[in-house]
């Protein structure tokens, strides 16, 4: 995922970072401190997220979101704004603007918007059953997921039917499907962030990092350990597809 922060004051801006970063340490973040700035980089890289102060030198948080949304430059932007200048988010919401965050943010509220758009980035089968399935793994990976469970109390279907429904779309079983996508994100946390691997396991899923150590050997040939002082010593090392 990819965030651009438009924010001219710097300890409000700094603040989302550390926000974003303990929400999900491999989103990548660029900032700008105006909102002529955050035009440049929104024409010149794709981003997934414009989180834009509605007040900033240059370009107000407005006119960037209109330019944004008009441009499709961005797929999500969302303002912040502080209680006195509310009045302007009925117009932010009519130019396509997708949500709004009183100052100080809400953190919850915050994250519930990446959860979203994590959501959205989920694998797309064509199929309505295997996309709910890889929807709902891809956004419990930390936890412990109950397929049976979710199948009969919330989709209200026989976990078999759905197995192999899954199975017969996407070429791979849940239970594949549940390893690989947690397998992927330990690589990319011990590639990008200085999280500890008791807490990589269990961002991922694991409550015993010996047990995900151990899955994650078998799955690339290396210990986590290994996997993160390669990536110190500067060494190239490539996740298998």
């Amino acid at each position: 995922m990819r965030i651009l922060i438009a924010e001219d004051e710097l300890y409000a801006r700094e603040a989302l970072i550390r926000v974003v970063r303990d929400y999900d340490p491999t989103v990548q973040i660029e900032t700008a401190e105006d909102g002529d700035a955050a035009y440049a980089i929104l024409c010149a890289k794709r981003y997934d997220l414009l989180l834009s102060d509605i007040r900033m030198p240059g370009l107000g948080g407005l006119a960037l979101s209109r330019r944004a949304v008009n441009e499709r430059l961005v797929d999500c932007v969302v303002l912040l704004t502080s209680f006195a200048e509310f009045k302007y988010v009925l117009e932010a919401l009519r130019i396509g603007v997708r949500d709004y965050l009183l100052k100080p943010v809400d953190t919850e509220k915050l994250y519930a918007i990446l959860d979203s758009l994590r959501a959205a980035s989920a694998p797309k089968y064509g199929d309505a059953l295997a996309d709910t399935i890889s929807t709902y793994i891809l956004n419990n990976l930390d936890q412990k997921i109950n397929i049976s469970s979710y199948c009969r109390d919330t989709l209200f279907m026989h976990p078999v039917y759905v197995s192999r429904r899954y199975k017969q779309v996407t070429g791979e079983t849940i239970m594949a499907a549940i390893q690989r996508l947690r397998m992927d994100r330990g690589f990319t946390l011990l590639r990008k962030s200085q999280l500890a691997i008791p807490e990589i396991a269990r961002r991922c899923g694991y409550a015993d990092a010996s047990q995900f150590a151990q899955t994650f050997r078998k799955t690339f040939g290396l210990t986590p350990r290994e996997c993160r002082d390669q990536v110190e010593l500067g060494e190239r090392y490539d996740q298998p597809t």
